[in-house]
């Protein structure tokens, strides 16, 4: 009996079908990602003091107007966002020039759907 579960298996079994892409570390899949990883908690780091010094500025003073609370509130959050946009690109531009190619030196990243990484304007293999 186990002959004839063997013939069948290697009868209906392709002899021609690729490998498997080879299994990709979770460092390397979490490695594409580091400049959005790094952006977001700037600005998370960012909203977090703006909040605290609104707080702060709203126990300052005991009247707020419309105009001081978008100043006190408003320029920070701005700050931030300018502040994230400038750590995603130089990390991005890091990542691109020392990080990735250290890092994915064995890994084939066209074609390969273990590996992940967070769409943007420009791809990872695009180097």
């Amino acid at each position: 009996p186990a002959f004839v579960l063997l013939f069948f298996f290697f009868f209906f079994t392709p002899l021609d079908t690729p490998p498997p892409p080879p299994r990709v570390p979770r460092s390397r899949r979490e490695g594409g990602n580091a400049p959005v990883t790094f952006a977001a908690f700037c600005l998370m780091t960012w909203v977090l003091i703006d909040i605290l010094f609104f707080f702060r500025i709203w126990t300052m003073f005991p009247r707020i107007t419309l105009g001081m609370a978008a100043h006190f509130f408003g320029l920070p959050l701005l700050a931030g966002l300018i502040a994230a946009a400038t750590v995603y690109f130089l990390a991005d531009y890091l990542c691109r020039r020392y990080v990735w190619p250290t890092l994915f030196v064995n890994t084939e990243i066209e074609g390969n759907h273990r590996f992940g990484r967070c769409a943007s304007s420009t791809a990872c293999s695009s180097r």
